[in-house]
């Protein structure tokens, strides 16, 4: 005869993971991510040319894979409270900490902050940088990019008003302030409704 799950099989506490049955898994985790961490800054810090590059683009294309799977679970969390919805009750708590992760990418977004890092990334940063460099008084960088002999400068000058190192950092500041703040909030008001 079948068991039916009623209020009363919960454990008052909640269900909370035994962390000393998980705790050499825990170990070996935080030695293989503490190796990787250095082995990473290493290739990105003295790296050769092509190595460095490559180490780069790989770097880019990991961040962004589960960069898209953090957005996904805060895209469907603030679905679910704007709609007010009660379909997405069964899995709210996995995309709430789906999305959680978010603000804690920004550790692995910050290779992307420097100068050196994002000359193998972005080819508008490196002609924005180049052009500066080169650039006499009285001459900004996209007046710069726009006389240039260069059709693909001319165009990155057309773009400059997005396509710029000062608002990149802005928005990527931005983002992060503003989406990571209100992730946190929407669950900090999810656990404190299931713990009222």
């Amino acid at each position: 005869m079948a068991h039916h799950v009623t209020s009363k099989d919960i454990p008052a506490g909640g269900e909370h993971l035994d962390r000393s049955k998980i705790a050499g898994l825990m170990t070996i985790c935080g030695i293989v991510a503490g190796l990787g961490t250095l082995a990473s800054v290493l290739f990105l810090a003295f790296g050769k040319g092509e190595w460095k590059g490559s180490y780069a683009y790989s770097w880019l294309f990991a961040f962004f894979y589960f960069l898209t799977l953090a957005l996904g679970g805060c895209f469907w969390t603030f679905l679910h409270n704007v709609s007010n919805s009660g379909w997405g009750t069964s899995v709210r708590r996995v995309m709430e900490n789906l999305g959680y992760v978010f603000p804690f990418m920004i550790v692995f977004a910050i290779p992307l902050l420097i100068p050196d890092v994002q000359k193998y990334l972005y080819e508008w940063m490196t002609a924005h940088r180049e052009t500066a460099a080169h650039l006499g008084e009285g001459m900004g960088i996209k007046e710069g990019l726009h006389h240039s002999g260069d059709a693909h400068d001319h165009l990155l000058s057309k773009k400059y008003f997005y396509l710029n190192i000062p608002m990149w950092y802005a928005r990527f500041f931005l983002y992060f302030g503003v989406l990571g703040f209100a992730i946190w909030l929407v669950r900090k008001w999810s656990i404190d409704q299931d713990t009222d």
